[in-house]
């Protein structure tokens, strides 16, 4: 899908919402809209990964704490704080 068709389908997405007086921040507008375009097979490849990492979590696998996910990314992509 082009930029623009997928602006102007966000736009009518967003429209709907707002004709419903579903209030709904922008962040959890565009997850939903993202969420609403994948395909099955997509949405399906999320979950079962989810599904796969929160099994990880409860066997005790340890994770990466988010603090050194976040430094991560502000290293390789810069911060503005």
């Amino acid at each position: 899908m082009s930029p623009s068709n997928e602006l102007i389908d966000f736009r009518e997405f967003i429209d709907r919402k707002l004709s419903t007086g579903t209030s709904v921040s922008l962040d959890d507008a565009v997850d939903e809209f993202r969420a609403s375009q994948m395909s099955e097979v997509e949405l399906n490849e999320s979950v079962a990964a989810i599904k796969h990492a929160m099994a990880e979590i409860e066997a005790g696998v340890p994770g990466v704490p988010a603090k050194d996910v976040l430094a991560e990314l502000r290293a390789r992509f810069g911060s503005d704080d």
